[in-house]
C-alpha cells in the first residue's frame, strides 16, 4: 500500500508539473502573438505615415511643377491644391505660405491697366477691381498673359491674407496670437515678401508674426488697416504707388520704413508704435496723416520729404521726435500734439504753414536752421517744458495781414541784410537790464 501511494503521489506531481508547463507555454504563445500583433500594427502605422508623406511629397512636387505651367488655370489649381493641403495638415502650413511668398517674389510685368497708377492722384478700389481681386478668373478667358498672371497672383495674395487675418473682434484683439483654425488663421511664424510685386494688397486685420516687405512694390491700394505686427516690421525701400492705409495698425516692435516711397496719399491715423518707428529718408508724395497716432518709442523722420500737407494733429510722442532736415512741401499741422523727451526740427524746411496750436513740448525743443516759406503759427496755449532752440531759423518777413507769425516768447524775426530779399532771421531778443515783473521776456 505504501508503494502504491508513493507511485500515485509521484504520478500526481508529474501531472501537475506537466499542466503547469502547458500553462506556461500557452501564456508564452499568447505573449508572442500579442507582440507580433503590436508589431504588425506599428508596421502598418509606419506604412500609412510613409504613404502619407509620399503623397504629400508628390503633391508638393506636382504643385511646384504646376506653378511653373504656362497655363494660368493650371497655376491656379496648384495654389488651391496647396491651400487644401494646408487645411488638412498643420505641419505644412508654413512651407505652403513660403511657397506662395516665393511665387509672389518672382519678377512680374504689370498689366497695361496698372502702368499709369503712379500718375494719378487717387486710386480708389472700384467695384470691378475688387470683384477681380476677390474672385478667381475663368480659365483661358481670352485675357493676355500679363492679365492672367495678375489674376493668379491676386489669388495667391488672397489665400495668404485669408490665413493671416485675425478672426477676433476688434475689442478682443491684443498682443497674443489668435486661435488657430483649419480654414482660417494658420498661425504662421512669418512671411517674406522682399522685393515682391503686389497689386491691390489687402492685409486688413491681419496678424503678422514676422513680416518683411523691404523693396516690395505696391500697386493700386495697399491696405493694412487694423493689422498687427508682432515682431519687427520691415518696409525698407518699399514703394507704394497707390494710396497706403495703415490706420489703427499696431506695431508691437520696431517699424522700419526707412527710404520708403509713398507716391499717393498715406494714412497712419490712430496707429500705435510701441517701440522705435523709423521713417528716415522716406518720401511722402501727397497728403500724409498721422492724426492721433501714438509713438511710445523714438520717432525718426530725419530727411523725410512730405510732398503736400502733413498732419500730426493730436499725435503723442513719448520718446524723441526727430525731424532733422525734413522737408514739408506744404502745410504741416502739429495742433494738439504732445511731444515727449526731446523734439528736434534742426534744418527742417516748411513750404507752407507750420502750425503748433495748443501743442505741448515736455522736453527740449530744437528748431535750429529751420526755413519757413509761409509762416509759423502757435497759440498762447502752446507750451515748452524744456529748453527751446531757434538758432538760424529763417522765414518770410511779411506772410500777410491775416497770416502773421507767432513766435515763442523771447524770439523775434528781424531783417537779415545778408539773406534773401523778403526773408528774415529769427533772433533771441536781448534781456532788458531791468525787466518788469510782467515782462514776457523775463520768464
Amino acid at each position: 500500500m505504501l508503494q502504491i501511494q508513493a507511485v500515485r503521489t509521484i504520478l500526481t506531481a508529474a501531472a501537475g508539473i506537466g499542466a503547469l508547463f502547458g500553462l506556461v507555454m500557452i501564456a508564452r504563445r499568447q505573449q508572442l502573438q500579442e507582440v507580433a500583433h503590436d508589431l504588425d500594427r506599428e508596421v502598418a502605422r509606419d506604412n500609412r505615415h510613409d504613404a502619407t508623406e509620399r503623397r504629400i511629397t508628390e503633391l508638393y512636387m506636382a504643385a511646384a511643377e504646376q506653378l511653373g505651367h504656362a497655363r494660368a488655370a493650371v497655376r491656379l489649381a496648384a495654389l488651391h491644391a496647396l491651400d487644401r493641403l494646408g487645411q488638412n495638415d498643420v505641419n505644412h502650413r508654413q512651407v505652403i505660405a513660403d511657397i506662395w511668398c516665393s511665387y509672389l517674389r518672382q519678377p512680374f510685368a504689370l498689366p497695361a491697366r496698372f502702368t499709369s497708377i503712379s500718375h494719378t492722384k487717387k486710386q480708389p478700389v472700384s467695384d470691378s477691381a475688387r470683384a477681380d481681386y476677390f474672385s478667381d478668373p475663368e480659365p483661358d478667358s481670352g485675357m493676355d498673359s500679363a492679365d492672367l498672371e495678375y489674376e493668379v497672383r491676386a489669388t495667391a495674395q488672397r489665400l495668404l491674407a485669408s490665413h493671416l487675418r485675425d478672426p477676433r473682434e476688434e475689442a478682443d484683439r491684443n498682443d497674443k496670437p489668435p486661435p488657430i483654425t483649419s480654414e482660417g488663421f494658420w498661425g504662421l511664424s512669418g512671411i517674406d515678401l522682399t522685393g515682391a510685386t503686389l497689386i491691390n494688397a489687402e492685409f486688413i486685420g491681419c496678424w503678422l508674426e514676422s513680416a518683411n516687405f523691404s523693396l516690395t512694390e505696391f500697386y493700386g491700394v495697399a491696405m493694412f488697416f487694423e493689422a498687427q505686427f508682432q515682431d519687427v516690421a520691415m518696409f525698407v525701400g518699399a514703394q507704394f504707388d497707390g494710396d497706403a492705409e495703415f490706420g489703427k495698425t499696431q506695431f508691437y516692435k520696431d517699424a522700419v520704413f526707412a527710404a520708403a516711397k509713398f507716391r499717393n496719399n498715406t494714412g497712419f491715423n490712430s496707429t500705435r508704435f510701441k517701440e522705435r518707428a523709423t521713417f528716415g529718408g522716406a518720401h511722402f508724395g501727397r497728403d500724409t496723416e498721422f492724426d492721433e497716432a501714438q509713438f511710445d518709442g523714438d520717432a525718426v523722420f530725419n530727411m523725410a520729404q512730405f510732398g503736400e500737407d502733413a498732419a500730426f494733429t493730436g499725435t503723442q510722442f513719448t520718446g524723441t521726435a526727430s525731424y532733422n532736415e525734413a522737408q514739408f512741401g506744404r502745410d504741416a499741422w502739429f495742433n494738439e500734439t504732445r511731444f515727449g523727451e526731446a523734439t528736434v526740427f534742426a534744418g527742417a524746411q516748411f513750404g507752407g504753414e507750420a502750425r503748433f496750436d495748443n501743442a505741448r513740448f515736455r522736453g527740449a525743443a530744437w528748431f535750429d536752421g529751420v526755413a519757413i516759406a509761409d509762416r509759423i503759427a502757435r497759440r498762447d496755449a502752446t507750451q515748452f517744458g524744456g529748453e527751446v532752440g531757434f538758432d538760424k531759423v529763417v522765414a518770410v518777413m511779411n506772410p500777410g495781414k491775416k497770416r502773421l507769425h507767432m513766435w515763442p516768447s523771447g524770439w523775434a524775426l528781424e531783417e537779415d541784410p545778408e539773406g534773401l530779399p523778403g526773408w528774415g532771421r529769427l533772433r533771441k531778443e536781448p534781456m532788458p537790464s531791468n525787466p518788469k515783473l510782467d515782462s514776457p521776456v523775463s520768464e
